[in-house]
């Protein structure tokens, strides 16, 4: 049986598993780092990124999905990720930045589903150093297409997921 934290504070409320501690304290450091080199790296952007951006915007603006809206060129790898970003731009957001901050999220919610996967396939919950030794290398796998303002965060995210569910 786990143990479990006392939580005197709400009688109510279910208290927090004592396994799980571990997994939110790495979840929460990595999230932090992330979004710290993630900033930090905003300059260093793939020119990639910035031609995804340029479509978005002329779809959130011009309703039209091309580099040029006076070239009907379907030019994007990533339609899911150009429209997610298309919303972001819709709403005057500025894209460079919005997507520094929600890779780091995508990349941390990426090892979380890919870790359930992993503790799914192996039929058992690993122990917490191994689950902090996974979402590490999974972050350092990331980290360069995170910080490049790539969509590669949100696509293993959504794999991740799909196996999941």
């Amino acid at each position: 049986m786990a143990q479990v934290v006392n939580n005197k504070a709400d009688p109510g409320k279910k208290p927090i598993p004592h396994y799980r501690l571990p997994t939110i304290v790495v979840t929460v450091v990595l999230l932090a780092l992330s979004l710290a080199l993630s900033i930090k790296l905003l300059a260093f952007a793939e020119d990639d990124a910035y031609i995804h951006f340029r479509i978005a915007e002329n779809l959130a603006h011009h309703f039209a999905p091309y580099f040029n809206i006076s070239e009907p060129v379907m030019s994007t790898s990533a339609f899911v990720w150009t429209c997610l970003l298309a919303v972001f731009a819709f709403f005057k957001l500025p894209l460079p930045l919005t997507v520094a901050v929600l890779n780091p999220i995508l990349i941390v919610g990426g090892s979380l589903a890919w870790l359930a996967l992993l503790n799914r396939l192996l039929g058992r919950r690993i122990n917490w150093a191994a689950g902090a030794l996974f979402q590490l290398v999974y972050a350092g796998l990331l980290t360069l297409s995170g910080t490049g303002l790539m969509e590669t965060p949100f696509a293993l995210l959504l794999m991740g997921l799909g196996f999941l569910f």
